[in-house]
């Protein structure tokens, strides 16, 4: 209910530990290195950012575009990694990743927006995050198989893959 003469009264102020309201009074911003808590339920962490996807070896590429938010230890991390040469790069894998991944032993999920240029016909493609890595292994199915092959041959010269890994950092 809003008191008679519809004004507020301040009541003082929230403690946010090292994050701070902004002076515009539109949210919080978090310092530039993560204030830890003890407590896996306290926020302490968020950061927008940039990272490169590679396929490593002497692969050369048209581009290489990522980018992530990290909400305490979860990670969204997109990207755009279109390959000109391949040389001596992965066949599978995409490395890279802004944080080294922990905390699910059975590594975290991706999913795929487009893919194109590839060195096998494929029907289905999915990735993982494999944990203790910063890398996103593939898995792919083709028009005759049941059940997905691991670390398959699909990148080769102008393949292109946009997609999202989902992925918890380590601690």
């Amino acid at each position: 209910r809003i008191p008679s003469g519809g004004g507020f009264q301040s009541v003082g102020s929230i403690s946010v530990g090292n994050a701070t309201p902004t002076t515009s009074g539109a949210g919080i911003t978090f310092p530039a290195t993560q204030s830890a808590s003890s407590n896996a339920n306290t926020l302490d962490d968020y950061e927008e950012g940039t990272w490169t996807p590679s396929i490593g070896g002497t692969a050369t590429y048209t581009s290489q575009d990522g980018q992530y938010v990290k909400i305490g230890r979860l990670v969204y991390a997109t990207f755009d990694l279109t390959i000109l040469l391949r040389g001596t790069g992965s066949q599978s894998a995409i490395s890279g990743l802004p944080f080294t991944s922990g905390g699910v032993s059975t590594g975290m999920s991706g999913s795929v927006g487009y893919w194109s240029g590839f060195a096998t016909a494929i029907s289905a493609l999915f990735l993982r995050v494999d944990t203790s890595t910063t890398t996103i292994s593939t898995a792919v199915t083709t028009a005759n198989q049941t059940d997905a092959t691991a670390a398959p041959t699909i990148f080769g010269n102008t393949s292109r893959l946009l997609g999202t890994a989902i992925y918890y950092a380590n601690a």
